[in-house]
């Protein structure tokens, strides 16, 4: 097993090859990542979920797990994922304009076929919505592993978008492990809530 900050991608070989600059991996993966970019975190440092650090906190390195919070009257711009603070308190117009999440259910036990994960996001009025999934914690466990997804649109009688349904088939002992994260965004920013 290769330790992190080395992979292997080819079977049977006995040595590891030492991640590229600017990426690393963690113990037994089989490829290297991205650091997470100034202004985002994730739980290991590392692509490909990084999130945006929220309002009132910055994050001004790369790979980092978390972000921090803004000294005593500093703050950043409503823009999601700062990468410093600043001393002008933003507009309550700029303030406003993120999506609200008012629900998100999983199965309470996970089934062999067709389990279904649903985010609901409150009515708005913006033209460019997007509500997706994310999973997080995937670690090293190769996709085969985590079951086929479908994604679906949440659509009213209107066709406004909603909201966002995952199905996931052929499911594993291991989606009962992972975080699944709906993410609810606008031109304002993202809104995230863990499943």
């Amino acid at each position: 097993m290769c330790a992190a900050g080395t992979y292997q991608d080819k079977r049977g070989q006995t040595t590891c090859n030492k991640c590229p600059s600017g990426t690393s991996s963690l113990e037994g993966d089989f490829v290297c990542r991205d650091f997470c970019p100034a202004g985002t975190f994730s739980k290991d440092g590392m692509s490909p979920f990084c999130t945006l650090c929220p309002q009132g906190q910055y994050q001004d390195q790369t790979g980092q797990t978390k972000c921090t919070v803004c000294p005593q009257n500093k703050f950043t711009n409503t823009k999601l994922g700062a990468t410093s603070c600043q001393d002008v308190k933003p507009t309550n117009q700029q303030q406003n304009g993120l999506l609200e999440i008012t629900s998100v259910k999983k199965p309470k036990k996970w089934r062999p076929n067709d389990d279904t994960l649903e985010c609901n996001i409150k009515d708005n009025n913006y033209k460019l919505v997007s509500v997706q999934w994310k999973i997080i914690n995937k670690g090293n466990i190769p996709v085969d592993f985590l079951g086929k997804p479908k994604y679906e649109e949440i659509r009213n009688d209107s066709a406004k978008l909603v909201g966002s349904r995952l199905v996931l088939s052929n499911v594993t002992p291991h989606n009962a492990r992972l975080d699944y994260v709906c993410v609810a965004a606008n031109v304002n920013g993202e809104t995230r809530k863990t499943a």
